[in-house]
């Protein structure tokens, strides 16, 4: 991983004006490696295998909806205060990032459990679980 991630590095700093978005890039695709090379190693010694589309497929879904959301609320605020007043854009970043980011972990929480990626009994076994399901429940995500 450690030279697939200098691979790719090289190139984007030497051919590229991304300057240090090359080095988030190349630190994604060490990420990336790393998670395929333990998943290989863990399937090779432990016979395990890992189920797909619910570890993979509905999170990215719960995350594109979440992201949408995120933006959404951002955005809207942003342009919300705009029209109310005068504000320099370092005071706008920092009002609109708080309910964004309220939002974000709102929808994501809904969307994960509605899509079936989570279940109560999975929700349970988190750090502060049973409050986790408390608030599912109210939510109405999930059956009492």
């Amino acid at each position: 991983a450690l030279v697939m991630q200098t691979l790719v590095l090289v190139p984007l700093l030497l051919y590229t004006d991304l300057n240090l978005y090359a080095l988030c890039i190349a630190t994604v695709v060490y990420a990336f490696l790393m998670c395929v090379l333990n998943a290989v190693s863990i399937r090779k010694h432990l016979q395990y295998e890992q189920e797909l589309f619910k570890t993979f497929v509905l999170p990215a879904i719960a995350a594109f909806w979440m992201g949408v959301v995120t933006a959404g609320v951002y955005f809207g605020l942003d342009k919300g205060i705009v029209l109310i007043a005068e504000v320099p854009q370092f005071w706008r970043n920092i009002i609109c990032l708080g309910p964004s980011l309220l939002a974000a972990v709102i929808v994501y929480f809904m969307l994960i459990i509605k899509l079936g990626a989570v279940s109560k009994n999975e929700l349970k076994t988190m750090p502060k679980g049973h409050v986790l399901v408390r608030v599912a429940e109210r939510l109405h995500l999930v059956q009492r």
